[in-house]
């Protein structure tokens, strides 16, 4: 089985996973001008004339005996025939049915197919790829995810197919060549596995490798959790948040719930789809959201919630440090240690906030 084959399976798994990570409202999807979809020719429809010649082309003449002449009759007007019916040569030919064309039918493409093949490449090519860290990557760049988690999984399957002994060296390989990468679905979804050569040992890795990826999703998530709730209750954030919501006030609108996570900083389903449904907490207008990102920064609201992050990850670091283990594999620390505000605090559609 080739590498392409075997990474249609999971692309489109990567790519919720990645949207989902973004933290934020979600962009219009980009009109891909139909590329995707393809249409079936129009077949002409064969009027009733058309089948009366293929009969009587198909007939075998047969022996009559001569016409016995008649007086001449009157023309009468020419009614349709059928394929199995005679015509008198002299009559008018018979009206034809227009062609109509068989309406346009959506071919079903490759799903994934369509997926590897409409990502746009990175600007700087795999090693853009390999630098790429989720939580703290602008929103634009998320277009390139779809060509960079093949471009990953491409460079890997050549580099380590076939190399050592077999798949423990193979898999030594991969998971070396992806070592420094710091999203961690580029580095450990089904990447560690694509090198390995023996069909039966790939499946074996690709079922284990889900089971990884799903346990560290629940884990991750719950931790995110942990420390955002957190984060809402703490003085300093409050204190914060009152200047915020007097700025944003100011500029005409109304501010987001003071007891709630910000929405694009929610990870809890449940929680953000009893929000979506509070009116108070609803933000579907652009320029509020612009308003409160911005005031967000000028209140100094989300460096107080970044200093409130560090220190509960620090306290879970010293107090039970694999539960705070799917945060490090994400790089989160890192982001919260880079100067400026950590972007996966931030709306990251708004330039604003870079």
């Amino acid at each position: 089985m080739s590498f392409r084959k075997r990474g249609y399976v999971v692309v489109s798994v990567l790519l919720l996973i990645f949207v989902v990570a973004a933290c934020g409202p979600a962009a219009p999807a980009a009109d891909n001008g139909g590329e995707d979809k393809a249409t079936v020719e129009p077949t002409p429809t064969v009027g009733p004339g058309a089948a009366d010649d293929k009969a009587d082309a198909d007939q075998k003449p047969t022996a009559v005996p001569p016409p016995t002449p008649k007086p001449p009759e009157p023309t009468k007007p020419a009614e349709p025939t059928s394929p199995s019916q005679e015509r008198d040569p002299d009559d008018p030919p018979s009206p034809t049915d227009e062609p109509r064309p068989t309406p346009a039918v959506d071919a079903t493409p490759d799903p994934a197919s369509s997926i590897l093949n409409s990502g746009l490449p990175h600007p700087r090519g795999l090693d853009g790829c390999r630098s790429m860290n989720i939580v703290t990557i602008p929103h634009e760049e998320f277009k390139f995810i779809a060509w960079c988690t093949t471009a990953v999984m491409e460079d890997v399957a050549d580099a380590c197919r076939g190399t050592g002994e077999g798949t423990e060296d193979e898999k030594q390989c991969a998971i070396s060549r992806v070592a420094d990468v710091p999203a961690y679905t580029l580095r450990e979804l089904l990447t560690p596995c694509v090198g390995i050569t023996d069909e039966d040992d790939y499946a074996q890795c690709y079922e284990q490798s889900f089971i990884a990826w799903g346990q560290h999703a629940i884990a991750f998530n719950s931790v995110w959790n942990e420390i955002l709730l957190a984060t809402v209750d703490d003085a300093n954030v409050k204190f914060a948040f009152a200047s915020l919501a007097s700025c944003v006030r100011d500029a005409g609108y109304e501010p987001p719930d003071a007891d709630s996570p910000l929405p694009w900083q929610e990870k809890d389903e449940a929680r953000a789809e009893a929000n979506r449904t509070n009116k108070q907490t609803i933000i579907d207008d652009t320029e509020r959201l612009r308003v409160i990102d911005q005031c967000a920064l000028s209140s100094r609201f989300y460096e107080a919630q970044e200093e409130k992050w560090i220190s509960e990850i620090e306290r879970l670091m010293a107090s039970d440090p694999e539960r705070v283990r799917p945060l490090l594999q994400e790089g989160v620390d890192d982001a919260l240690n880079a100067p400026g505000v950590p972007a996966f605090l931030t709306i990251r559609q708004f330039s604003s906030n870079r």
